[in-house]
């Protein structure tokens, strides 16, 4: 009888270990999607996107190779519109002789490993300037594969001179307003598998990105014989996201893109309509 037993311990042990070694094996054969960026918007194209701020709010995400993401639940709070121009439509064409296509604010340039990004807003209302990046970045990267890592800054200076604007609840006439902004941006596809939506069920990349923005706006005016400088922006922010890619969804943008706190809990789900 102890003979028996110690066989039948033996026995356990070789098949709990077979299935550990399966399970591994498993592991160790998913087989992850690469991203080629095959849908980079054209002139007339327009992105529609739906926003989510309370199904998700408050969940962590994990991350693996082979990780199903359920998103079958999103509900529309919100949405919003990109739409895209053709560059020669636009006041400023000229100041952007490689731009492919265009938005109201942005242009961007299709590149072979990614879509960059020429211009960017000022982010405050009554300053709608188009502010022309001296170091540019990808918008988005590709082709990615899972475990990708990519790092860019970009930065800007401009001056836009005679200027009205509301400062601090009074209308101002500026002789000058200098625009600064450095953005530093980490990537890392950190998960691949099957993400499902109110849309259906797609083979994704997963990418995790931090971008941290420092703003600085001033403007100058005389009083007196002297001028004076008048801070109306300075600011450093860090923005925390998670973004899933296809091919499949006919569309460079994220089919759904989860904004994050530092703790990396959802804030919001924005998601392609």
């Amino acid at each position: 009888m102890k003979a028996l037993c110690s066989f039948l311990f033996v026995i356990s042990v070789l098949l709990a270990c077979k299935k550990e070694a399966n399970k591994e094996e498993s592991s160790l054969s998913y087989s992850c999607i690469s991203f080629n960026g095959n849908f980079v918007p054209n002139n007339k194209d327009t992105v529609n996107f739906l926003i989510d701020s309370t199904i998700y709010s408050g969940m962590v995400l994990g991350s693996d190779k082979g990780t199903t993401w359920d998103f079958s639940k999103l509900t529309q709070v919100d949405s919003f519109d990109i739409p895209f121009i053709g560059v020669s439509l636009l006041p400023n064409a000229s100041d952007f002789p490689d731009a492919d296509v265009a938005g109201e604010f942005t242009f961007l340039k299709k590149n072979a490993n990614g879509l960059a990004v020429l211009s960017v807003e000022t982010g405050v209302e009554g300053l709608d300037f188009v502010l022309k990046l001296d170091e540019t970045y990808n918008l988005f990267d590709y082709p990615l594969e899972y475990q990708d890592e990519f790092s860019d800054e970009f930065s800007l200076s401009q001056t836009e001179k005679l200027v009205t604007f509301e400062y601090e609840g009074a209308t101002e006439d500026f002789d000058s307003i200098t625009f600064n902004r450095h953005g530093e941006i980490s990537k890392r596809v950190d998960g691949c598998g099957k993400l499902v939506t109110p849309n259906g069920t797609f083979d994704v990349l997963r990418v995790y990105k931090e971008e941290t923005i420092t703003d600085t706006i001033i403007g100058y005016k005389f009083v007196g014989l002297f001028s004076v400088a008048l801070p109306i922006v300075n600011s450093k922010e860090t923005y925390y996201s998670y973004e899933f890619y296809t091919d499949s969804a006919y569309s460079v943008y994220p089919i759904v893109k989860t904004n994050l706190n530092a703790n990396k809990e959802i804030q919001e789900v924005i998601y392609l309509k």
